[in-house]
Formats: structure tokens, C-alpha cells, sequence
């Protein structure tokens, strides 16, 4: 609990027990951070094994979590990654691994051990490597982490990190092509491994989500001609009510409102509303993302990825001086008009269809 306490404190800034907030000299953060680690460890020295390994390993993965902050903090504020302070920094990084026991089979019981092995990762990168696998694409970046993965780590922790490398895509909804593959080769690493049926469902998910086959037929993209204006978008629905949801594929309480789609689907549905959902994502890959987002959610209804033509009036028309905060859900009346610009309700799946029921009747639409 001091572990956790000291780590709340440091990253809200609400303070900053060690020092190490305005400590710019490397030696003397490591240093602190690990002698404070070592007051705890005598705490649990007298714990039986093997749960004294594994509290001391998660433990030392909070520590190296914290020092993480520290280093990814000073490292990013310097233009300059060659001056002898970076120098004493990374040395200072290089120390710690060996410390924390990162080959210790006890890791694969954190959860943190995923954030770490992921930011180990990261280190080792070169800035020329990072950008040419930016430029390829985030499929290239997950690729090479898995293959840092299986050559890096042995037995439970590298069973554990392929595995939620693995789970965490389709979990997460990002939905990688070929991920099939990789399982195959943590199969054949890990044949007996507990966790392949949970793998291959979730596998299985995602090569629907990747298949050619066509969308459900409820699910409708529109496609905008150019000049086209917003409004004239609610207008193909005029004589019926519309309910807007704003939401982008990056958004996670967005995702967990589509959780309870079937609700609002259902509702509407029994009222005679058309459900519009438009994307507000952005970038060369937006429209497959939000496809296999969609796709996965089944998000029956109408959608609009928004064109950037459109940005400026979706921006100002559901959130406010030019800046929107998502999900955010809109409703207009069967007449085109705009009766709600933004619920309050918008994560709260039977509060929302409380409070567009009483719009509704208050606006006699």
C-alpha cells in the first residue's frame, strides 16, 4: 500500500515522497528508488516461499514501473539524447533489469509485467527502427514486439507475454491481420498451455472480424458526395427521430458504451428512431479500423466516418468551441431539428434511454 501510495502521488503530482520529481541526476534517482524498495523487501522476508518470490517480484516490477516515469520523463524532455546526463541515465537504466530479475518465472503472475516488458522493449529500439516501423503501420509494430518477445524471454514469461499479446488484440478490439500466424507459433512453442482454448477464441474472432465476407445488412456506411453538408445527412432521415453518437475507435469509453448497444438498438427500434453513429477518427487507416470495430460490436445502423469537410460542424454542433469530448450523443426531432446536443447520460445505457424518452415527449416529437 506505501508502494502503491508513493506511485499515485508521483504521477498526480499530488507529491512526491522521495524526491525524485525534481532529482535530474540519474545516480541519485536510481539510487533512492531502490533503497526504498529494499526497506519494503525486509518486510516480507520472513513470508514462506514461494509466495515470498512473488511479492518480491511484484514489487520490484512496481519499482522498475516507477523508475519507467522517471527515465521515459527526463529522456523525453531532452532534444539532445547524447550528452553525458543521457549518458548517466541510460547507464543508470541498464541497471535496473538485473536488479528487478526480469527472468524471474514469478513476473508471469503480475499484471504488470506486460507495461514493463513492453517498455523494455521500447529501450532497446533504436530511434531510425521505431520510425520505419511507425511508417509500416501499427500490424509492423505489434509483429516485432511479439518477435522481441519469443526471442527474449523463456518459459512461463514469455508464455505469458505472447499470450496476452495475443488475447489483449481482439480484447482490445484493434483486430490485427495475422494473428492466426502467431498463434500458430506460440502453439508450437507452448502445445500443452492452459491458456490455448481462450486463445483460440479469441483468435477465431479475430480472423470473422478480418474475413471478406459482407457486413450484416442492418449495418449501413454512408458514403457522403462531395459538398455534402452534415445536415443534409440527418435529412435522409426526416419524418423519423435520429439519435447521434459521436465516437472515435481510439475512445475506451466509447467501446464500453458499445457494450450495451443492444439496449439503445432495442429502444429505438420499438420508437421509431434511426441510429446514427459517426467517427470522428482520422488517418490513412481510419476506415478499416472503424470498419472492424463496427464489425465486431455489430453495431446495426447507420454510419458516417467523418470526412474532414465535416469536422469543423461536428465539432462546434456537439461539443463546444471547437473541441468535442466522446462518446458524445445528440438527438434530433423527426422534423430535422436539434432537441439535444449532448446528453449527459451518454455512458449510463438505461439513464440515456430515460432521458431521450423525456426529450421526446417534452418536445412532442
Amino acid at each position: 500500500c506505501i508502494r502503491d501510495q508513493l506511485f499515485i502521488d508521483y504521477v498526480t503530482g499530488v507529491g512526491d515522497r522521495l524526491g525524485l520529481r525534481d532529482d535530474t541526476v540519474a545516480a541519485s534517482a536510481e539510487c533512492k528508488l531502490m533503497h526504498f524498495a529494499d526497506s519494503l523487501a525486509t518486510i516480507i522476508d520472513k513470508v514462506p516461499e514461494p509466495v515470498r518470490n512473488a511479492l518480491r517480484q511484484e514489487m520490484a516490477l512496481n519499482t522498475l514501473y516507477l523508475w519507467n516515469q522517471l527515465y521515459f520523463g527526463w529522456m523525453n524532455r531532452r532534444a539532445d539524447k547524447n550528452t553525458q546526463e543521457a549518458t548517466a541515465w541510460k547507464q543508470a537504466d541498464k541497471n535496473n533489469p538485473a536488479w528487478e530479475k526480469l527472468d524471474n518465472e514469478a513476473n508471469a503472475l503480475s499484471l504488470l509485467f506486460d507495461d514493463i516488458a513492453a517498455s523494455q522493449w521500447s529501450k532497446a529500439l533504436t530511434s531510425s527502427r521505431m520510425d520505419s516501423l511507425r511508417k509500416l503501420g501499427k500490424e509492423s509494430i505489434f509483429f516485432a514486439r511479439f518477435d522481441h518477445f519469443a526471442r527474449n524471454y523463456t518459459g512461463k514469461n514469455r508464455e505469458y507475454l505472447l499470450a496476452n499479446l495475443i488475447y489483449k488484440d481482439t480484447k482490445d478490439a484493434v483486430f490485427t491481420e495475422g494473428v492466426d500466424s502467431l498463434f500458430s507459433i506460440f502453439r508450437s512453442m507452448y502445445p500443452q498451455s492452459e491458456i490455448t482454448p481462450i486463445l483460440e477464441e479469441a483468435v477465431t474472432k479475430n480472423m470473422a472480424i478480418n474475413s471478406t465476407n459482407e457486413l450484416d445488412p442492418d449495418i449501413r456506411f454512408i458514403e457522403p458526395t462531395e459538398g455534402q453538408a452534415l445536415d443534409s445527412i440527418i435529412a435522409m432521415f426526416k419524418g423519423k427521430p435520429v439519435l447521434v453518437d459521436v465516437w472515435a475507435t481510439w475512445c475506451g469509453p466509447c467501446r464500453k458504451s458499445f457494450e450495451h448497444a443492444d439496449i439503445i438498438r432495442d429502444f429505438a427500434r420499438e420508437n421509431g428512431i434511426e441510429l446514427l453513429y459517426i467517427s470522428i477518427d482520422e488517418g490513412s487507416n481510419r476506415e478499416k479500423a472503424v470498419r472492424k470495430l463496427v464489425k465486431s460490436y455489430g453495431l446495426k445502423g447507420n454510419h458516417l466516418i467523418m470526412p474532414p469537410s465535416f469536422k469543423e460542424d461536428v465539432y462546434n454542433r456537439f461539443g463546444s468551441n471547437g473541441y468535442i469530448i466522446i462518446p458524445a450523443i445528440a438527438l434530433y426531432g423527426s422534423d430535422g431539428t436539434l432537441l439535444e446536443s449532448r446528453f449527459s447520460e451518454s455512458e449510463d445505457a438505461p439513464a440515456l434511454i430515460e432521458a431521450i424518452s423525456t426529450t421526446l415527449k417534452t418536445f412532442g416529437k
